[in-house]
């Protein structure tokens, strides 16, 4: 258990100075495309749940992109074939308490990384289930490429447990906004 609590904090605390540098330039950005675009038409109103959805998606990605790219763990390891880490870290469960934390870390870890990503992309975009699990898929994909070249473990398990976390953060969404609508509908 403590092997999760560290990560989660080495999730938070690593990316805090590309957070500092990149916040205010994304901040900058957004105010121009805002202006330009109620310019452009009166209609649009940008709501402040919308913009704090959107600033928390960059956040979230900013501090994914540390945890993937910069935060150095050497290892150099290409792994196409699907599940095969899975299960020899399955199998390792039934050898040592490590095994367990190993398999946890990666199934749970992987899937449970992306949840937030699902989620933010359905609130923000109102896209399908597909147009998001692609969105997500295509990050894992990217996140995967980019650590072809980088001391990095290249999986094709990541980006089937990524993008199946994309999927549970858009059925979060959808679930919360079913119990929404009941709620709305009974008052």
């Amino acid at each position: 258990m403590n092997f999760i609590l560290s990560y989660i904090y080495s999730f938070l605390t690593d990316g805090i100075l590309y957070i500092i540098i990149l916040l205010p330039i994304y901040i900058i950005c957004r105010y121009i495309f805002i202006k330009k675009k109620t310019q452009k038409d009166i209609c649009f109103k940008p709501s402040a749940l919308h913009e704090m959805a959107a600033a928390a998606l960059f956040i979230y990605l900013i501090m994914l992109f540390t945890q993937t790219f910069i935060v150095n763990v050497g290892a150099n390891a290409i792994e196409l074939i699907p599940f095969r880490i899975i299960i020899l870290q399955f199998r390792a469960i039934f050898n040592s308490r490590k095994g367990l934390s190993d398999f946890i870390f990666n199934v749970v870890g992987n899937i449970g990384v992306f949840v937030p990503i699902g989620f933010l992309l359905a609130y923000l975009y109102k896209s399908n289930i597909k147009k998001t699990i692609l969105c997500g898929c295509i990050i894992s994909v990217f996140i995967e490429t980019v650590q072809l070249f980088l001391e990095r473990t290249t999986d094709i398990d990541d980006v089937i447990l990524n993008t199946i976390g994309t999927a549970v953060g858009f059925l979060i969404y959808k679930i919360i906004k079913k119990i929404q609508k009941k709620r709305t509908a009974n008052q």
